[in-house]
């Protein structure tokens, strides 16, 4: 981890010698303050490593451990598969570092099609999912559609077995979009937003069942395309009201809520975006600041801090601009 504090002094040590390599003396006064910096380098060095500080920042493959597997027979059975499946599963977890070199992904090829429901429970992690060019074939079809409604990131699949005939995997979407609410449900609709949208009645539905939930997020934000400003402001109104009370897990699903809705003329969303905890001093991250700035302008120079507090004293004077997604403050007649 601090493999590159190890190697100043040595830089400094060079551009001392190259230095001194000229027809004119060395500066006495640059010579010791690089050998000030390197004695200050030596003992953080020092005190990091006795102190055992010194920890990978991230976790990879654990080769050792993933060569003791038994590797799969030529002809494995369902039980097998299972089974060794669920030891690189295991063993990959808790990664948080990823190499294309990784063993993880020519131990899970050579698993080879025919065993989709002895792998679905480990589709959603990346060596498998990566590995699904491998592991799905068409006659799997049926059977992802089949899931999707409960297990939606089989969606990834469907590159691998087929994307016709698209009505089938529009009606899979549209069953898993009626029947989740759970606030922990993922939903990779992305790839598949147009192919979506080319069933009109699919569509209108889908739009629909975004307004009050958060996963269908994507299929909202497609929906606004074309839309003029002020049917725009009203769609952010009902998604607001659709999703202001929501479980949310993550105060960054929150965030999101309050800050798109408060630029697109939600002033309930401002309101108490500008209470949150984190406005409560001046201690506040540059990218909040600026998202302050660009949400009320007129009041740039206002600290963080006394942000709602000028917002209660002005909020009768502000008026939404819908063209920059902000609140100006309007002219006294």
């Amino acid at each position: 981890m601090f493999s590159w504090l190890r190697l100043l002094p040595a830089v400094s040590t060079a551009m001392l010698f190259a230095g001194c390599a000229t027809s004119n003396p060395c500066d006495d006064a640059v010579a010791a303050k690089l050998a000030e910096i390197d004695a200050k380098l030596n003992k953080i060095i020092e005190a990091q490593t006795s102190a055992g500080s010194v920890q990978p920042i991230e976790d990879g493959a654990d080769v050792e451990a993933l060569a003791k597997i038994k590797p799969l027979p030529e002809k494995p059975t369902k039980a097998e598969v299972a089974a060794y499946a669920k030891a690189i599963f295991d063993l990959s977890a808790k990664q948080t570092f990823f190499s294309s070199d990784d063993p993880q992904y020519m131990m899970i090829r050579k698993i080879g099609p025919g065993f989709l429901n002895e792998l679905i429970p480990y589709l959603n992690n990346h060596y498998f999912r990566d590995n699904l060019a491998f592991l799905a074939v068409s006659e799997d079809r049926a059977e992802i559609l089949r899931r999707i409604p409960d297990e939606p990131w089989l969606i990834v699949a469907m590159p691998y077995v087929g994307l016709d005939p698209k009505a089938d995997i529009r009606q899979a979407v549209l069953e898993a979009a009626r029947k989740n609410t759970e606030p922990k449900f993922g939903f990779p609709v992305q790839p598949y937003l147009q192919l979506l949208t080319e069933d009109p009645k699919v569509w209108a539905e889908l739009v629909e069942l975004s307004y009050t939930k958060p996963f269908l997020r994507l299929i909202f934000l497609k929906s606004l395309e074309g839309v003029e400003p002020a049917a725009r402001q009203q769609k952010f109104r009902r998604f607001w009201e659709g999703q202001k009370n929501y479980p949310f897990l993550y105060c960054d699903q929150q965030d999101w809520l309050l800050e798109t809705a408060a630029r697109n003329g939600v002033e309930e969303a401002l309101a108490e975006l500008l209470i949150q905890p984190k406005f409560k001093d001046d201690n506040v991250e540059q990218d909040q600041r600026d998202m302050l700035t660009r949400l009320l302008p007129d009041a740039s120079t206002v600290p963080p801090r006394e942000m709602n507090a000028w917002y209660r004293s002005n909020r009768n004077r502000l008026q939404f601009d819908p063209a920059d997604h902000c609140y100006r403050l309007r002219a006294y007649p």
